[in-house]
């Protein structure tokens, strides 16, 4: 079976509800004092460790964000970790999906921005 096709099919009403309800957070008057605190490396919050560990790989999924994700409260169950970081096929579909995302900074991200 192809790697690429065992990653799960999103439907796009889920698509569409995720990026209505980012858009909602994005025009919150409070988001900008959020991601501040979120980033900030003297506060507990996890933002700093996605920035500053490294190496940092934009275009793959390393172990560094594995444990950079751990910060988040969030289980990664060992066998997609061993998938993450170990099968080839799934590395390069994860690698290719990650490049086919938009090349824009969050402050000018626009609803054209986020179609994928």
């Amino acid at each position: 079976m192809d790697n690429a096709s065992q990653f799960p099919s999103v439907s796009e009403n889920v698509v569409d509800h995720a990026r209505e309800q980012a858009f909602i957070a994005l025009r919150d008057a409070k988001t900008p004092r959020l991601l501040r605190e979120f980033y900030d490396p003297e506060t507990n919050y996890a933002g700093a460790t996605f920035t500053q560990l490294g190496p940092v790989d934009h275009g793959a999924v390393t172990a560094v964000d594995l444990v950079a994700t751990a910060t988040l409260s969030v289980t990664i169950p060992p066998r997609a970790v061993r998938r993450f970081l170990g099968e080839e096929g799934t590395a390069q579909e994860l690698s290719r999906l990650l490049h086919a995302l938009p090349d824009v900074t969050l402050e000018n991200t626009t609803l054209r921005t986020s179609l994928l």
